[in-house]
Order: C-alpha cells, then structure tokens, then sequence
C-alpha cells in the first residue's frame, strides 16, 4: 500500500496516486539558447551603434559628436544634461541642437528595424 504522502484525491473523491515531479528531468537547453541569444542579441547591438557611430564620419569630431548625443538621449552617466549644454559643447544654437537631435532620433529608430533602414 502507497504511504500516506503518495496518495490523493480527484474531483469525485476517488483515491489516486501522485508522483513527484522529476526536476532532474527538465530540459535544461532551452536556458542555454536563451542565454545565448541575449548574448547575440547585445552584440548585435553593440555592433550596429558602433557602426552608426563611424557610418560616414569624416573624421573623430564627428563621430565624438553622434557619441555625445546619444549618450544625451540615453541619459547616459557623464552625457551632457540639457540641449544648451550640447549647444554649448559644439559651438551652435540650442535650436540647431534641436534639429540635429531630431534627426538623429529618426536615424536610431532605424537601427531598431531588421533592415536598418530608418522608416
């Protein structure tokens, strides 16, 4: 006769035995595959703002910039905290600031599609 602790009951009050659940028996892979596509996907990442980054960039200046504001709009630890200070950092108007922030947030947007063309 099963112990007391392998037995209970169904709906109609019917004894029925129960079975512990073998944990040893779960499939452990897809944790691994997980963890492996967040590591692909982060490098992917990585690889596509390191790329903005230096995509057409004549020279360190410009691609310091897009670093600058990026970590603006990310609110990055040591960005710059406001548009003036931007403005002031690259010698232009706080509305030129504006603008190129504007752009550059319709270039990001791109990163995030499959194609990474912007919409």
């Amino acid at each position: 006769m099963p112990s007391p602790n392998e037995i209970n009951f169904d709906d109609d009050a019917r004894p029925v035995g129960i079975v512990g659940f073998d944990f040893g028996a779960v499939d452990r892979e897809p944790e691994a595959e997980a963890g492996e596509d967040a590591a692909r996907l982060r490098q992917e990442t990585v690889m596509r703002t390191i790329g903005f980054l230096v995509s057409g960039a004549r020279d360190a200046v410009t691609a310091g910039r897009r670093t600058l504001l990026i970590g603006y709009l990310l609110r990055a630890d040591g960005a710059p905290k406001s548009q003036r200070e931007l403005a002031r950092i690259f010698g232009i108007s706080a509305p030129r600031v504006n603008q190129t922030l504007t752009h550059l947030r319709k270039e990001l947007s791109g990163l995030c599609r499959d194609d990474g063309t912007a919409p």
